[in-house]
């Protein structure tokens, strides 16, 4: 099966692609230009098996998909120091190994487009253009709830006794990732998947998980998002995690690309997995098709990777003067964690070493996978799953006053934060004393 390693990151990335025999990119097509769908969000590559079956782009373009970090395949042990810099590094590291020059990028969730974009700005260039979105909220009152609602979840999935309670909690899961448009094969694939990849026996990779989605969401400066000189197309939407206000947001900030960024407005309530929901996933594909298209009708020169150069750049934007005695030939050398947050993360994986000794796995013995998740599922909770996905719109739309000025006072809406999973870590220590 095809790997890309990084030995000097101490990890390998696994990635499936529409070329022929094993898919290894081997197979190259290098007549063809190249699509990246770039980590997943809630989901491995196996997300975009809609995109990698069209037609439409497997006739015309070579196309890979990535398992990220603590996701599907890949292999390598936590990285506290891992955010969104960390992962752009890596990303043109696995296109040079892999020999990818002419290379659009996809990158659909709200953590991974911040990756995508500051390896537009490391390595400029280097990639022909960024696909990005749907923009999700800034950290206003709706959005702290959220992240709170995320985390508890979360650490219930990862400390679970047994099947029954993992099912539990991923009935209140569904609604809040998917809506109501998440069809039963499909539940049941992901079902298998987070009960497989993040159960409690495997604890730790479930919190390098939820690091990445609350810690690599850092939004870029004014400054940053200048550098940002390709074409870019930011898909926006109106639901409980994205807007179509902050895409246009971010579409003013990218001051740097040709003619402006293109904004592809999807319909009103889509999730921001849009393109893995088969209801919606033909109409980010023409989207998507239509601007690489534009964008492949002129001709560009590629320009080499340099790591000197980008890690140069990283030090100036940083304003560490210390980060220049780092190795650049680490990907971990271009983090901006601050050493607090490092210290918090470090004590947090040892919590979760410890706990997932103990933690339940629904794999059995032999390999046996868990039970699908229709076979309990199937009927006796769509009513239930109705009156939570109700319940958390109300949870998430509706805050006491007191509570909203805390939140403002507390979490300013433009204030960079680094959304630790120090919450979870206290509920684990507590589940270790209780032994």
């Amino acid at each position: 099966m095809p790997f890309v390693d990084l030995p000097e990151d101490d990890v390998s990335y696994f990635y499936r692609s529409n070329l022929p025999g094993d898919g290894s990119a081997e197979n190259l097509d290098r007549s063809k230009q190249t699509v990246i769908f770039t980590l997943g969000a809630m989901y491995d590559s196996a997300s975009f098996v809609n995109q990698l079956n069209d037609p439409r782009l497997s006739s015309s373009y070579n196309l890979f998909a990535f398992d990220g970090r603590a996701q599907g395949q890949t292999r390598g042990p936590p990285q506290p120091a891992r955010d969104a810099w960390t992962d752009a590094v890596e990303m043109v590291k696995i296109l040079d190994k892999l020999g990818l020059e002419k290379v659009h990028m996809f990158a659909g969730t709200w953590y991974t487009y911040q990756s995508a974009l500051r390896m537009a700005i490391l390595f400029p260039g280097r990639i022909l253009s960024v696909a990005a979105g749907p923009i999700e909220r800034d950290r206003d009152e709706t959005m702290v709830q959220l992240e709170e609602i995320c985390k508890e979840l979360l650490t219930l999935l990862s400390t679970s006794k047994d099947i029954q309670t993992m099912e539990d909690y991923l009935v209140e899961v569904f609604p809040y990732l998917f809506g109501e448009d998440l069809e039963e094969d499909q539940k049941d694939d992901f079902a298998l998947y987070i009960e497989t990849q993040y159960p409690p026996v495997k604890l730790c990779r479930a919190m390098e998980f939820g690091q990445a989605i609350f810690g690599n969401r850092t939004p870029l400066t004014d400054k940053e998002a200048a550098l940002v000189k390709l074409p870019v197309l930011l898909f926006a939407v109106d639901n409980l995690v994205d807007t179509v206000e902050m895409a246009e947001a971010l579409q003013k900030r990218l001051t740097g690309v040709p003619g402006g960024a293109h904004i592809n407005i999807l319909p009103d309530g889509a999730p921001s997995e849009a393109w893995y929901i088969r209801r919606y996933a033909g109409s980010v594909t023409t989207a998507f098709l239509s601007f690489i298209e534009k964008v492949g009708e002129k001709p560009q020169l590629v320009t080499p990777t340099d790591i000197g150069a980008a890690f140069k750049i990283m030090t100036e934007l940083s304003g560490n003067p210390a980060m220049a005695q780092r190795d650049p030939k680490k990907s971990m050398s271009f983090s901006c964690v601050t050493q607090d947050v490092l210290d918090q993360r470090r004590e947090m994986y040892v919590i979760a070493t410890q706990a997932q000794e103990r933690g339940f796995n629904p794999v059995g013995p032999n390999g046996e996978r868990p039970r699908r998740f229709s076979e309990r599922y199937h009927e006796q909770n769509r009513q239930r799953i109705n009156s939570i996905s109700s319940s958390v719109v109300i949870q998430v739309s509706v805050v006491h006053k007191d509570e909203e000025e805390t939140a403002k006072s507390e979490l300013p809406v433009k204030e960079e934060q680094d959304h630790d999973l120090s919450m979870i870590g206290s509920r684990l220590k507590d589940l270790l004393l209780m032994g």
